[in-house]
């Protein structure tokens, strides 16, 4: 079964965000009117104002009776917004980045590590360390690490090269699927590397975000570490109830 595409509602959001951060909608613009953003996007009337209600949300837009919406502010570069509802978001959110490449190893892991890998550690791994900044304005994201078993290792010389995800890289070169993603939030204490290139005193606390992605058979492709500063960082989440 394919993934699900996009939300047609996050098309039209991603667009007008990219126009709010380029200047094509400065502060205090009026944005053109729902029926003409429907006209363009070619989506519904509730498309358009799901991805308005978003922006408002976000402190972007004003909408007012009579006047229409108003541009009021601009992505912080300080912020990065988390909107994950399903495992494809996972490109999109990837695709908004561009991640630098530092080092590139393979490693035994032992301790702490070891045990993150989850009874998977007597195999070797791929190592990767970089930096994710943002597309839309260059400013660091976060400080990322990747760790991917050696069967897969071959999508080493591929990360770096451009945007996406590094599981989707895995699915494509080795026709494996990846089931479930596993992601755990927490704050811990910044490593000195990271607290230097992020100008913040070492032992400041970070967000540290895991995510363990898993094959159809439980086996683990990737781990992938994330610290983010605290100010930089902001998760949404949607709980749906299942249908009765």
């Amino acid at each position: 079964m394919d993934r699900p595409s996009t939300p047609l509602y996050k098309q039209v959001l991603q667009s007008l965000r990219s126009r709010i951060v380029d200047g094509t909608y400065a502060i205090g613009t009026t944005l053109p009117t729902e029926a003409e953003l429907v006209a363009e996007f070619g989506v519904s009337r509730h498309t358009v104002r799901e991805a308005l209600r978003q922006l408002r949300a976000d402190g972007l837009l004003e909408s007012k009776q009579g006047s229409g919406t108003t541009v009021t502010g601009t992505p912080s570069q300080q912020a990065f917004v988390h909107e994950v509802d399903t495992i494809s978001d996972l490109i999109q959110y990837a695709a908004s980045m561009t991640f630098s490449v530092e080092s590139t190893r393979m490693l035994k892991p032992e301790g702490e590590l070891a045990t993150r890998l989850v009874g998977e550690s007597d195999e070797s791994w791929l190592c990767v360390e970089g930096a994710r900044h943002a597309n839309a304005d260059g400013g660091l994201v976060c400080r990322t690490t990747v760790y991917v078993p050696a069967r897969f290792a071959g999508v080493g010389r591929m990360v770096g090269r451009g945007n996406g995800a590094i599981y989707e890289l895995i699915e494509g070169m080795y026709g494996v699927r990846i089931r479930e993603v596993e992601q755990t939030v927490h704050a811990r204490p910044a490593p000195p590397a990271a607290a230097k290139e992020m100008g913040l005193e070492v032992g400041a606390i970070l967000i540290e975000v895991i995510r363990v992605y898993r094959l159809q058979n439980g086996a683990i492709a990737e781990v992938a570490v994330n610290l983010y500063p605290p100010e930089r960082f902001t998760l949404t989440m949607k709980l749906r109830s299942k249908a009765r």
